[in-house]
């Protein structure tokens, strides 16, 4: 077995574990594990999900999970990380929205902000 390949394993078994521990305690995966999961699915530079497992951020939640479905049409083994990358993108997109409706409550939005 090649280095690659002893890694690559090493990498899905990591994957496969935390997933266990995730579903287990009845939560969302945290951001590592997402990216962790992105970064073994993405299909090259330059996509949404090559994007966020390299910086964390989704800018295009949309597009990140149009590019998921296409992946696990073809690759129905992935379908557990599928779930569990969309679930996590979801829920972030959800956070980015609260973000911003909280953001402009404040800035312009019908509230002042005190003066100092």
């Amino acid at each position: 077995m090649s280095n690659n390949q002893k890694m690559e394993d090493d990498l899905v078994r990591h994957i496969d574990r935390s997933l266990d521990v995730a579903e287990a305690e009845g939560r969302l995966i945290d951001q590592d594990l997402a990216r962790q999961v992105a970064a073994a699915v993405h299909r090259g530079l330059g996509t949404e999900l090559e994007r966020f497992a390299g910086t964390g951020r989704i800018r295009r939640h949309q597009v990140a999970r149009l590019e998921l479905h296409y992946l696990t049409v073809e690759e129905r083994k992935l379908r557990r990380w599928r779930e569990a990358l969309l679930k996590f993108i979801t829920d972030d997109q959800r956070k980015q929205a609260k973000r911003k409706d909280s953001g402009s409550k404040t800035e312009g939005g019908g509230h002042e902000k005190p003066c100092s």
